[in-house]
């Protein structure tokens, strides 16, 4: 069996110490991205679930026509708040 040198067995330490970050590396970023894509599941089921509810609100509010059959009400501008005048 041949011998290596001590450089020889740096470089399969550097090899090694590599392959072992890298694969730390790639775990840390799934589990980072599993719980991205979590957080953003139970955040898009919160913005459902006040969506429907507000959906509900508005349709539980009667429906009032203001404006008798066959005739519109033109929009009325909103007033201006008056300038605030410097001390």
């Amino acid at each position: 069996m041949a011998s290596f040198s001590g450089e020889v067995w740096a470089c399969f330490g550097a090899v090694a110490a590599a392959a072992v970050i890298s694969s730390l590396y790639s775990l840390a970023l799934l589990y980072k991205e599993t719980t991205t894509r979590h957080d953003l599941k139970i955040r898009v089921h919160k913005l459902r679930r006040q969506y429907a509810k507000r959906m509900a609100e508005i349709e539980a509010v009667e429906y009032v026509d203001l404006a008798p059959i066959g005739r519109a009400i033109a929009p009325q501008p909103v007033p201006a708040e008056p300038a605030k005048q410097a001390a």
